[in-house]
């Protein structure tokens, strides 16, 4: 946008033409890694909360009972999208193994 426009308030008829012209459009990689990164607080953060709660779990896998520090992965108890806000609450971080993390998360997608 130009600066003539910089600081006047969008109305919501031009917000809506905007999200459907934006619709489905495809964002480069460097794009989707600024978003990812500004979302959920930066690398740091991510590998410091990951850590976190490795250890809280033992680094064993919370279904099936799987100890191997390797192949754990964190994952999120309620989804990303639906609550936001929840992207760093330890509370909603649980330690999983590959396969399990792969069936909850196909199990998810079929319940939407």
């Amino acid at each position: 946008m130009s600066d003539l426009y910089k600081d006047r308030p969008l109305s919501d008829e031009v917000r809506e033409k905007i999200s459907k012209a934006l619709k489905g459009r495809k964002k480069s990689e460097e794009t989707r890694n600024r978003m990812s990164e500004a979302m959920s607080g930066g690398k740091k953060l991510r590998r410091f909360i990951r850590r976190k709660v490795l250890i809280r779990d033992e680094y064993t896998c919370q279904i099936c009972g799987l100890y191997d520090p390797i192949v754990m992965e964190v994952d999120h108890i309620k989804p990303k999208k639906q609550f936001p806000d929840l992207i760093n609450d330890i509370h909603n971080l649980v330690t999983l193994c590959a396969n399990c993390h792969r069936r909850k998360t196909r199990r998810n997608k079929e319940y939407r």
